[in-house]
Parts: C-alpha cells; structure tokens; sequence
C-alpha cells in the first residue's frame, strides 16, 4: 500500500483503474496513516463486483466518482457504464451476451441468471456461448437513448452465492466497510467469508489484535442480522488473506458444491 501510495502522489494521474479490493485497502491505509490520496477526475473500477457500499466508501473518502466496467480476461470489454443513468450498456458490437436461468431459457427483465458470451470478432479462438461464471440481471432500456442492451447488475459469480438451509440461495448482504471497526474499536484490514455448511461459516479477519469474546459476539450478531439467518459464526485470525491467482479478492466464497 505503501509503495502504491508514493506512485500516485509522484504520478498525480487524472484517471486511476483498479480493482475494488485494492482501492478499499488504499483508502483504509490512506485513512489510518492520515495520509491525503492525490485528485483523480475519475476512478474506475475492473476485475471483481463493485458493491453499493464499496462505492460509497472509495467516494466518500477520495472525493470523486467511481465508474465501473465490466470485463472478462477471455473478452475484454462486455459493458460499461452509463453516465447518465449508471445502468451497463452491453458491447454489442463486439459481444453477443445473453442471461440465461438454471434450463438455459433467456432470463425477463430483473431476472437474474448466469451470463453467456459469443465473441463477434475473435476469429483464432471463437467463443460460442460461452459461461464466464457470473451471474447479472438485464434491465430495461436506457433513457439515454444509446440504444445498447442494458445489464442492471452484475450480481458477481456463481460461487458468491450464500447458501440457507432451506434451499434458497442468494447474494449475501455483509454490511458496511468498517462496521466491525465500530463494533469493536479494533482496525480491520481484511475480512473474508467462508461457507462451510448450511450452517456454518467462518470469517476470516486481518486485525491489529484478535477479538474477544464479547467483540466477537457483537461481530456475530450483526452478521446474523445481515446475512439473515442465525449461522453459526467461526473466527480466524490471519496476518493476509491472499488473492486469488488473477489478484481478485473475493468477500464471500461458499463451499457448498
């Protein structure tokens, strides 16, 4: 973070990409050593889901917009973002894209179902609707008047998705950045969600010092009340939770098959 910091400070660039990930763990660094980030006109967003509350807290801290684009490593570009409305105009003249439910039936508008892709232009390796592994929601047409198919979210992969015992599954809600840190007073770096059981999960947390178990109780509690359900929660106390082999990071992973 450190090093990242110094180069935007030497660089001062007026348009800044990243992944969320990456940029929430800036700001938190920036925020702890009161360190002022240096004016971006724009920052924009790859790589992994960028949630409501990721967005309002880089924001909120950097004083600028935050504009995401959706992308594929075997595709490049499928949608970007309106800025007018924020809806995702999908690529259309490079990528077919579909939104199919669990038959492969096209899913209604607000549907959500998991994302297809034809490339239109990539004639050494065609890719014929093929599955990249997230799941998204079509929305109506833009009021822009661009006229380009419209994705209203992006949900995030397939394996993000919180089991409960009742056979629902969903994308869970895991609150706000820096709701532990109220909660407990203690800084939190990282926290990751693990899915183990119907039942079960573990949060992993990379803290100044592990909580106890009154912290831990109110940590529990809240994440029962966002997640819905009374799980039971496990604590794990690390010094980094690694990336992924792409460097994502992902917030909530279930192992449930």
């Amino acid at each position: 973070m450190a090093e990242q910091i110094d180069w935007l400070i030497h660089e001062k660039p007026d348009y800044l990409i990243s992944l969320p990930s990456n940029l929430i763990a800036l700001v938190q660094y920036a925020k702890e050593h009161e360190i002022v980030l240096p004016k971006v006109k724009e920052i924009r967003t790859v790589g992994e889901t960028v949630t409501s509350a990721s967005r309002n807290f880089i924001e909120t801290y950097w004083q600028t917009k935050v504009v995401d684009i959706y992308t594929c490593e075997e595709a490049g570009y499928l949608a970007l973002q309106c800025p007018e409305t924020g809806n995702y105009h999908v690529q259309s003249e490079s990528i077919f894209l579909e939104i199919v439910n669990k038959d492969g039936n096209p899913c209604a508008v607000g549907e959500v179902g998991q994302v297809l892709i034809t490339t239109l232009h990539n004639f050494v390796t065609p890719l014929i609707r093929y599955e990249v592994g997230d799941m998204a929601e079509f929305g109506e047409l833009c009021s822009c008047g661009r006229g380009l198919s419209v994705i209203r979210k992006i949900h995030g992969r397939k394996r993000n998705r919180l089991m409960l015992p009742d056979g629902q599954s969903l994308f869970p809600y895991l609150g706000e950045h820096g709701d532990i840190a109220r909660l407990t007073g203690v800084k939190v770096r990282q926290f990751q969600c693990i899915q183990h059981t119907l039942e079960d999960i573990e949060l992993k947390l990379v803290v100044e010092r592990d909580l106890n178990s009154k912290e831990q109780a109110a940590v529990t509690k809240k994440m029962q009340n966002n997640l819905g359900y009374p799980f039971n929660i496990r604590f794990s106390f690390h010094d980094d939770i690694p990336r992924g082999p792409t460097g994502k990071f992902e917030e909530f992973m279930s192992n449930i098959s």
